[in-house]
């Protein structure tokens, strides 16, 4: 299937196999507590759907024809996205900005973990609003650590996902790193 994700909290599908028609009837909508979606995300075969406050996991029924989308059992959690741009795949779970300005590790069973320090929450919040929203997340991986990288305007965190720890990284002259 092909996805397209909007604010409203809808996501419209393309049918199986067949990226050329979109139905207007072909979509599915966050339900536990709609609001704003800011992001949707495809992960290990389950769809976060992380909105201002609230997020939900959807995930394929192949058995059911009429609409081959469902929420999962368990699937609706208290908090949303701040910025869109910090959510991305994180070995088995994905990770984020949460609307609390806390970052999240969460699964596609609904287990979240806040994996952000004191400091880390410090520098979200000392950010302005238009400042939030274009933090910027990415993943990669050196000499068997796996790392997380949450970098704004004034600042770049990078937690080591191996060993749990975060630390900050700078280029010459710059408030933050300039890898993207």
């Amino acid at each position: 299937y092909t996805l397209y994700f909007i604010q409203d909290g809808r996501v419209f599908y393309l049918e199986l196999d067949d990226a050329t028609n979109i139905d207007a009837l072909s979509f599915f909508e966050a339900e536990g507590s709609p609001d704003h979606l800011v992001r949707g995300l495809v992960h290990q075969n389950t769809i976060f759907l992380l909105g201002d406050e609230t997020t939900e996991l959807w995930a394929n029924d192949p058995t059911d024809t009429d609409n081959p989308f469902h929420r999962l059992p368990g699937g609706f959690l208290q908090f949303g996205c701040l910025a869109p741009g910090s959510a991305v795949s994180l070995r088995e779970n994905i990770a984020f900005v949460d609307n609390h300005g806390q970052v999240r590790i969460a699964n596609g069973a609904g287990a979240t973990q806040r994996i952000s320090t004191h400091a880390v929450e410090r520098d979200i919040d000392s950010l302005t609003d238009a400042q939030k929203l274009v933090i910027e997340g990415f993943v990669y991986e050196r000499r068997g650590h796996i790392f997380y990288v949450l970098s704004a305007a004034t600042f770049t965190w990078i937690y080591d996902h191996t060993i749990g720890l975060w630390h900050q990284r700078e280029s010459h002259d710059e408030a933050r790193w300039r890898a993207a």
